[in-house]
């Protein structure tokens, strides 16, 4: 929790600033009152709390995680240093990825000229941890029109750093700045997933008409379907036209586009009428992705029973692929076969696995008490590699814990720049990386480096910064940890399903 003795000495001691007229800002005496306000709201809910992962910590966290919430909306929009300077202390020291999810947005607000050269200012102090540094970046690029902005971000974006240059990225795609574009094609191309998605995502809000034939060139060079989705909306945008992941046919036809401008003829908007292919599914979620990890609780409360309506799920099922009528199936699953969560969990992973298009790459991550892996890497789903999949893990059976927090690290194991660093022998490459994970698990975290849903949240958040995954969760059964499970999917921009009971 944050050092309560110094944010008070923050809030009650700031003095010796210069009157401002009342028509223009609030003056010295209500400053003074509401930073006192700030000061109590925030001491009020900063009490610390045992983890105990129960139901009634889980309520009176999030009480207390709101107070805090409270106190640093109230700072937001107030142009003063002094409000800049709390924000930063803020920022620094609190734990919850919420509150200072919340400190982001208000340091992002200010317009006055001090505070902005204080914000660039701490980006250069040493000593700096990453986690601190990229959410000062995110929030200088919520700053609209500041030069001093400009040549921060401008350095950032030359860094040798990976976390912060992805950091920086991140900041320029919510600053909507196309100052930056030529940059960010440069960097498109980096072997790194996260960089090749922040960039596309920078590029969707800023590239105009004169980029088109960049995007294409984009495109082209694409290693990800989902940047390629990213970059064919960029082009949608701009263009008005719907050609698909075609740079040839973008290119061919935006050129007609612009010999018919040229010749005075009026631009006539579309071009073309592509319709995505309906991917296969996973507890009803599209796969949309093309680099996918699913993690699956194999833990011995996987072994309960389940309701005996999910059955009806399978019904019909494995007979064949109607986007795909040259693949047939495995062995139909008999849903009355399907008693426990287990059975259920290895049923929808056969469905996913089974119909992946072969261009996909996968891994499997299973986990209890420990963590193993079907691959070492990512590989492609040939019907053998799908099939080889399928029999791992209908071999495995329910037993231990529910180690949570291992099995989320060894999904994204791969695309650890730490390791990177650490092993010159083991180059980045991102056709070996996840940038996709469809997380399972019937329980609550045991066995796991963190004991509440709170602490797994608070630290996934910042493990999560410079990875830009992209998790998917499923519940079942009656006990799983919702906040968890909405949680990783919320902050992540995936999606939570409730898999049944």
């Amino acid at each position: 929790m944050p050092n309560l003795r110094i944010i008070l000495f923050i809030a009650i001691g700031l003095a010796n600033f210069a009157p401002i007229a009342l028509a223009e800002e609030m003056d010295r005496r209500e400053w003074q009152q509401l930073r006192r306000q700030v000061a109590q709201m925030y001491e009020a809910g900063s009490v610390e709390l045992a983890p105990t992962g129960t139901p009634q910590y889980s309520v009176e966290y999030a009480r207390l995680e709101q107070l805090r919430i409270d106190a640093v909306r109230m700072l937001s929009g107030i142009e003063k240093a002094e409000a800049t300077n709390l924000l930063l202390d803020i920022l620094a020291r609190d734990k919850s990825y919420k509150v200072r999810r919340d400190c982001v947005s208000a340091l992002g607000e200010t317009t006055l000229q001090e505070s902005i050269e204080d914000l660039c200012e701490y980006l250069s102090r040493r000593g700096l941890t990453y986690e601190l540094g990229a959410q000062l970046l995110l929030a200088i690029g919520h700053i609209k029109g500041s030069d001093k902005v400009r040549e921060t971000l401008t350095k950032f974006l030359d860094s040798e750093d990976h976390q912060l240059l992805i950091a920086a990225v991140d900041a320029v795609a919510f600053s909507e700045d196309d100052f930056y574009v030529d940059k960010l094609f440069e960097l498109i191309d980096h072997d790194m997933w996260a960089l090749q998605h922040g960039c596309a995502r920078a590029l969707s809000k800023t590239a105009k008409e004169e980029h088109v034939f960049q995007l294409c060139s984009a495109l082209r060079k694409s290693s990800s379907k989902l940047v390629s989705e990213i970059l064919v909306d960029a082009l949608k945008r701009i263009t008005s036209g719907n050609l698909g992941p075609d740079p040839d046919a973008w290119e061919s036809w935006w050129r007609s586009v612009l010999r018919n401008r040229a010749a005075g003829n009026a631009f006539v908007p579309g071009g073309g009428d592509y319709a995505q292919p309906q991917p296969p599914t996973y507890y009803g979620m599209k796969i949309s992705s093309d680099r996918i990890c699913f993690v699956i609780d194999i833990s011995g409360s996987m072994s309960d029973p389940v309701d005996t309506s999910v059955r009806d799920r399978f019904r019909g099922q494995f007979t064949a692929d109607p986007l795909r009528p040259d693949v047939t199936g495995p062995p139909p699953i008999e849903p009355a076969r399907i008693f426990s969560k287990f059975d259920l969990a290895v049923a929808e992973f056969t469905r996913a696995a089974w119909f992946l298009p072969e261009r996909t790459r996968f891994n499997l991550v299973v986990y209890s008490s420990g963590v193993s892996r079907w691959k070492d890497k990512l590989v492609f789903a040939t019907p053998a590699n799908r099939q080889e999949a399928i029999d791992y893990m209908k071999k495995l059976g329910p037993m231990g814990a529910t180690n949570i927090w291992d099995a989320l690290v060894e999904a994204a194991r791969t695309t650890d720049v730490q390791e990177v660093r650490a092993n010159i022998d083991h180059p980045y490459h991102y056709q070996n990386s996840p940038d996709t994970i469809y997380f399972l698990t019937d329980g609550v975290p045991m066995l796991s480096k963190y004991a509440t849903a709170e602490e797994h949240l608070n630290a996934f958040y910042d493990f999560n910064l410079s990875r830009h995954l992209i998790v998917n969760t499923v519940g079942i059964g009656a006990d799983h940890d919702k906040i968890l499970l909405q949680g990783l999917a919320e902050m992540s921009g995936g999606t939570y399903v409730d898999g049944g009971k």
